[in-house]
């Protein structure tokens, strides 16, 4: 059981513990969530520092609430609001930011701003570069005028703020 006065404490007494609780867990629960499904719908790191330190303690909060009514520990409370946070951004993740991910053997043709486009299997590398690379077969192909001109490239990475569309095709077969 967690004392009754454990939020009681001024500025300058807040512990690790404190920390751990308020900060600690949630974070590491949004950092593997974020990882795991490339959830990322904070465009700025402050909201992100701001809904977990929300969040966090919210959970210790209605935890220590819980436990005085209930006389269960404060731990167990804890854990369980852990675990339901979990399982509100999984269903969030899952509801609302449905996106289904392009095999790694489809072929694009993306078309840049510039008017340039290219062929190749899509490879997406992170949130800033997709990459584009060849098969063992056909070699990526930039096309110019409605011609194919076939590149020696193995692979070309394109900046996702030049790229106009992304198009999935099946070439030749």
């Amino acid at each position: 059981m967690v004392a009754q006065n454990f939020l009681s404490v001024m500025f300058t007494e807040v512990t690790l513990f404190h920390i751990l609780i308020i900060l600690g867990l949630p974070y590491f629960i949004l950092y593997f969530f974020h990882k795991k499904t490339k959830f990322d719908s904070f465009p700025e790191k402050w909201e992100l520092g701001l809904f977990v330190f929300t969040v966090g303690g919210l959970i210790m909060l209605l935890s220590l609430k819980f436990q005085l009514w209930s006389k269960v520990n404060f731990y167990l409370i804890y854990l369980y609001g852990i675990l339901g946070l979990s399982y509100l951004l999984f269903f969030i993740k899952k509801v609302y930011y449905k996106k289904e991910k392009p095999k790694k053997s489809d072929w694009v043709l993306v078309k840049l701003k510039n008017g340039d486009r290219f062929k190749g299997i899509l490879e997406i590398k992170d949130r800033f570069y997709l990459r584009l690379k060849r098969s063992n077969k056909e070699k990526i192909c930039k096309i110019v005028d409605d011609i194919d001109k076939e590149l020696d490239w193995e692979s070309i990475y394109l900046n996702y703020k030049e790229v106009l569309g992304v198009y999935f095709f099946n070439p030749g077969r």
